[in-house]
């Protein structure tokens, strides 16, 4: 299914890629070049949701829409608690990564995870903190998380601007 190898350079060049994202925008568009890059996939006109969720669901895909949605309590607490921007941008990128395998057609749980692992372990290698993640229970990495099991979920959301920059052809 790999239709092009990463060399080391590269490799070192999508960790400091990742480690200077600022938003959503940034981590979206990289988990796009990766992804085309090693499958010769893409597509474009996604939109993300942030919403309170119960804190086991780390975000979804709607099937036939073009929606991502990130649990914002997860990710608001990661904010707060963990506050190192490396942690955060691997734990942002393996989700939307996650969901952006989804919306190309990939709908089966296990295989996604299987290919995620593959293309970032490929992108970062072995040791980096984004193939740690996949398909892990966050408690292994963040050991703060297990403090959000007992909140209530509103379910309210809000959508992100300025999140898949390749449909938008204008400047608001």
């Amino acid at each position: 299914m790999f239709r092009e190898e990463i060399n080391k350079y590269e490799m070192f060049r999508y960790i400091d890629r990742l480690n200077s994202c600022n938003n959503f925008g940034d981590i979206f568009e990289l988990v796009r070049d990766v992804v085309y890059r090693i499958l010769k996939r893409r597509r474009s006109g996604l939109t993300l949701y942030l919403q309170d969720l119960d804190a086991y669901i780390l975000a979804y895909h709607i099937v036939g829409s073009n929606i991502i949605v990130i649990n914002k309590t997860v990710l608001d607490f990661l904010i707060n608690e963990v506050n190192d921007k490396e942690k955060l941008n691997a734990y942002t990128f393996v989700v939307l990564m996650h969901e952006y395998l989804h919306s190309l057609g990939f709908y089966d749980e296990a295989f996604v995870r299987e290919l995620e692992y593959k293309i970032i372990k490929e992108a970062f290698g072995e040791d980096h903190i984004t193939t740690r993640l996949v398909g892990r229970n966050l408690e292994d990495i963040f050991n703060e998380i297990s403090k959000l099991k007992f909140r209530r979920p509103t379910y309210e959301y809000k959508i992100v601007r300025d999140f898949d920059r390749s449909s938008t052809t204008y400047i608001l």
